[in-house]
């Protein structure tokens, strides 16, 4: 049963949304506030950490991760003092997600790098595949690129073994991506991207942008590599249902 704390907590983040759809920012601030003062009002431990949990990956996703990064801060001392592990975990990749979209990269990549090992130790392997490929995003751009891509196809043998759509395509185009700009063959690209196109209806208009772009140029590559064949061909061939 919900306590009167969540319920209230809820109204308020429900309102503070309903603020920003309006783009009043700063009276979404104030719905906000009020928010987590209910939800660290819950005076059970399960109950305000899901509440917390939640709702600090809404407040990450709603572009005010120094809220998130309060909120998910309670919530993983809270999940380490309940043995919850898994959800230990999530909250400590949305703690390194709000960390990261603050600047704070060193800071991000230390919670992604414990959150792995977390799942790891536990088994849980679809968050675990979600740190790895936050891990290897960061290390990528800090031009550690082969441990990147190491990393991301560590990610898909997870994903392999524990099934998370969202992560995997996060995961694939990220490594389509670093694949491509390292030059590697372009089957080994095409291997990569095309299980995408299962997923297609969940895709964002920018996640196709950062999937075909790349792709573009691999098959301008493969084409180079074997003129026998044209683009047309070589998208059927190999990437049907992603042009």
């Amino acid at each position: 049963m919900v306590s009167q704390p969540a319920k209230r907590g809820n109204e308020a983040t429900n309102a503070g949304l309903e603020a920003m759809e309006q783009k009043r920012r700063d009276e979404a601030v104030v719905h906000f506030n009020t928010a987590l003062d209910h939800y660290e009002a819950i005076q059970d431990d399960a109950e305000r950490c899901t509440e917390l949990g939640t709702f600090a990956l809404l407040l990450d996703q709603a572009g005010f991760p120094d809220f998130a990064l309060i909120a998910s801060q309670e919530a993983v001392e809270l999940d380490e003092q309940l043995g919850n592990l898994r959800h230990m975990a999530e909250d400590m990749v949305t703690c390194g997600n709000a960390q990261l979209h603050m600047g704070n990269t060193d800071e991000a990549l230390s919670l992604y790098r414990q959150a792995l090992d977390v799942c790891v130790a536990n088994g849980d392997l679809d968050n675990a595949a979600s740190a790895s490929t936050n891990i290897a995003v960061i290390i990528g751009n800090q031009g550690e690129m082969d441990e990147a891509i190491r990393m991301m196809y560590q990610s898909l043998d997870y994903l392999n073994r524990q099934p998370h759509p969202a992560t995997e395509i996060v995961t694939r185009i990220a490594l389509t991506q670093a694949l491509e700009m390292e030059g590697r063959p372009p089957e080994d690209i095409f291997a990569v991207a095309s299980p995408v196109a299962q997923h297609a209806i969940e895709l964002r208009q920018d996640q196709w942008d950062g999937l075909r772009g790349p792709l573009e140029q691999t098959v301008q590559r493969y084409v180079q590599l074997h003129p026998e064949t044209n683009p047309t061909a070589v998208k059927r061939d190999y990437l049907s249902g992603i042009f």
